[in-house]
């Protein structure tokens, strides 16, 4: 075995033109069907069809409708927290959802502000604040999401 290792090894090295041609040959041959090529990413083709995960996720999108979504980010020039921009964010934020096939739009307007002012949880439950309430102190709605694990990242990056 080792021999005809150390003999290919030998071969590859004294006669690179032909090595390099038969890989090139390969590679046009094997490029002639790339036109027909189609990779299926779906979930359909990724998931077993007698996975028991599967028939719940489609006894959920029966029940509940279909999960596609879209994530759309937003810069302002302003600072993010500022009445203007967070004005240009509700704007948006209604015409997405004036589209055809937009059920529900959510965005930082509709993150809840837990301790603004500073309340018991059971205030809370019943008094849910966004930052579309009047009388939020933005500065500190501002450093309440950052600082919330639940947002940071998901909804607003790290440094807001």
């Amino acid at each position: 075995m080792k021999n005809l290792i150390s003999k290919y090894s030998i071969f590859v090295i004294k006669n690179p033109l032909i090595i390099l041609s038969a890989v090139l040959l390969v590679i046009l041959i094997a490029s002639q069907g790339i036109t027909n090529f189609k990779l299926d990413a779906s979930s359909d083709a990724l998931v077993l069809e007698g996975d028991e995960s599967l028939k719940t996720y489609r006894e959920n999108e029966k029940e509940f409708g279909d999960s596609s979504f879209l994530i759309v980010t937003f810069k302002p020039e302003l600072e993010l927290f500022s009445y203007q921009s967070l004005n240009q964010l509700s704007q948006i934020e209604e015409s997405l959802s004036k589209l055809d096939g937009v059920d529900s739009v959510l965005s930082l307007l509709d993150a809840p502000i837990f301790f603004q002012p500073k309340v018991g949880l059971t205030e809370v439950a019943d008094n849910l604040k966004d930052l579309t309430t009047e009388g939020i102190d933005l500065s500190k709605a501002k450093q309440e999401i950052i600082d919330n694990p639940i947002y940071r990242d998901l909804i607003i990056s790290k440094d807001g």
